[in-house]
């Protein structure tokens, strides 16, 4: 359960190094990776549909990835200059998407 918030965490203190970033995409980037993880929960103990938690906890991971690959957090990484904090940002996105 705390794995992906930890991961998005990850994501806000690697674009920190990277450049200025705003505190807003920390916020959006937690609150849809706990819709993801709740719409999971949800859906597993059979609280409400399984189909329609799914498609809401897909839909948080969407935004996810739109936010990290072409979002302000994709932005920031193409304006910063930190190869190392960029490689690890990389290598971090490709994690979530696989």
């Amino acid at each position: 359960f705390i794995t992906v918030p930890l991961q998005i965490i990850e994501f806000y203190l690697i674009l920190k190094i990277i450049g200025s970033t705003p505190i807003k995409l920390f916020w959006k980037l937690l609150t849809a990776s706990l819709i993801m993880l709740l719409a999971g929960y949800i859906g597993e103990a059979s609280i409400a549909s399984a189909f329609y938690s799914f498609l809401i906890g897909m839909f948080a991971w969407l935004y996810i990835l739109y936010e990290i690959f072409f979002g302000t957090g994709g932005k920031l990484l193409v304006s910063g200059q930190n190869q190392s904090a960029k490689m690890a940002y990389i290598s971090l996105k490709w994690l979530v998407t696989i």
